[in-house]
């Protein structure tokens, strides 16, 4: 595990400065290495919405931190097991999904802690060198992985105070398709309430000093922009099958118009 690019990354985010991410969904691990090296600050490897197992998730950390890119995973949910398992391959972070309220937030960064400071299980894996740097692992774990909370629902905007109150978050991200779905309204981005929410999350993010990112999910430059404007610090732009789509269909798009003059 390479602990010198995940302080990178940490002293990044309390600069101010944008941490620019891809979101991996598919399981092959080229996908990883191709982003890694693409220069992006961070890859999301995803468990939520996808079928990638803990093994595939593994593969995807091992090929992304040797890239010496942050490499962050999202369980499907709140789940200390998985989140030790995955930790002691050598993950950077977590990205837990769909955390409404403080209780949920201290559970979070209980699991990926050792006593006394959490409850997460004490092992040898890829993270410890595999036994040979366990010491090592045990003092930076007083820092801890990158702990990245998840605000998608109605409740965890009412609670967003509490919520940042909690000690150890390093960023809130919000989730825009789960939230939009949660004010009723799936996939609309410009609703009045949509708007209001994601305004309040980023408002009181800034009061208290407290890092926010969003996903785009549709690639798109001057979305990406603006959401740099506003003060956005972790993007993630893009999702990997997003991108394989939208560039196939230029394509399929610009022949069929050829083809549509021969007819």
């Amino acid at each position: 595990m390479n602990f010198e690019t995940i302080e990178n990354f940490r002293y990044k985010l309390k600069e101010g400065k944008i941490c620019l991410g891809s979101w991996q969904t598919l399981s092959d691990p080229s996908i990883s290495e191709i982003f890694a090296m693409s220069g992006v600050d961070w890859v999301l490897a995803d468990m939520e919405h996808t079928t990638n197992d803990i093994e595939t998730i593994a593969h995807i950390i091992r090929v992304v931190d040797l890239k010496n890119c942050a490499v962050f995973f999202r369980p499907p949910s709140l789940d200390p097991a998985i989140i030790k398992r995955l930790l002691d391959f050598g993950a950077h972070g977590i990205m837990v999904p769909n955390i409404k309220t403080e209780e949920e937030v201290i559970e979070v960064i209980s699991a990926t802690k050792y006593k006394p400071y959490g409850h997460r299980g004490v092992g040898l894996g890829r993270a410890q060198k595999y036994g040979e740097n366990f010491q090592g692992y045990f003092n930076w774990l007083k820092k801890g992985p990158i702990v990245l909370i998840q605000i998608e629902d109605i409740d965890g905007i009412e609670n967003i105070e509490k919520i940042l109150s909690v000690s150890g978050i390093d960023a809130i991200f919000i989730g825009p398709y789960d939230l939009s779905c949660s004010l009723g309204d799936p996939g609309n981005f410009s609703s009045k309430k949509f708007k209001s929410a994601v305004l309040k999350v980023e408002e009181t993010c800034k009061t208290y000093k407290v890092p926010f990112g969003f996903h785009i999910v549709e690639p798109n430059l001057e979305e990406l922009t603006k959401k740099i404007a506003i003060g956005y610090q972790l993007i993630a732009h893009g999702v990997d099958f997003k991108f394989l789509i939208d560039e196939s269909k230029k394509g399929v798009d610009l022949v069929r118009k050829y083809n549509k003059k021969l007819d």
